[in-house]
């Protein structure tokens, strides 16, 4: 399982797009919401693969943008909410 903090969503709006962001990515098998706050939308996500495969897709998606130094292992993942 991966943690994932996502800054940038300040709407509905924009927490759908992160789900719908996450969900169409191959690598991608269980999201589940974890919590909505001031710091951003934190997510548990099972992947096939790994942390770094993800962050690959994501960036050529473009919608969400991994943060620097994000890079993943225990502390989780940082991304942002492209607009």
């Amino acid at each position: 399982q991966l943690a994932i903090q996502v800054s940038g969503v300040e709407s509905l709006a924009d927490y759908a797009a992160v789900l719908n962001a996450l969900e169409a990515q191959p690598t991608v098998r269980e999201l589940a919401v974890v919590g909505v706050g001031a710091a951003g939308l934190r997510l548990r996500v099972r992947l096939r693969g790994d942390a770094a495969a993800l962050v690959r897709v994501l960036q050529r998606d473009g919608r969400l943008q991994p943060e620097t130094g994000a890079a993943g292992g225990d502390a989780g993942l940082r991304l942002r909410l492209g607009k």
